[in-house]
């Protein structure tokens, strides 16, 4: 029985993970794009949807220098919360592989 509940609240943990992991990086590209849009204009921006790889690594991280953390915090802070829930389910589960 115990098994049991390990199993369903592991299956609930990755699926809260899994919505804030999209959440995340939604959010912190959104935060991003208007960054890059505010600082550099429509054609910054343009050039940033075209590169959105680039973009959603590069981008929170300028945004810092420029004195706005939210889209860092947003970004790899909802990643870190992601992580975090990963390794507890490991744990929970038994899984060595850690």
């Amino acid at each position: 029985m115990l098994k049991h509940v390990v199993g369903i609240t592991c299956t609930v943990m990755s699926a809260i993970a899994l919505i804030a992991l999209f959440g995340s990086m939604i959010g912190g590209t959104c935060l991003s794009y208007c960054v890059i849009e505010d600082h550099w204009g429509p054609a910054g921006g343009l050039v940033a949807l075209v590169f959105l790889p680039l973009l959603f690594s590069v981008a929170p991280w300028y945004a810092l220098v420029k004195g706005d953390a939210l889209p860092l915090v947003v970004t790899y802070g909802g990643m870190i919360v992601v992580i975090l829930m990963y390794y507890l389910r490991l744990l929970l589960l038994g899984d060595n592989d850690i």
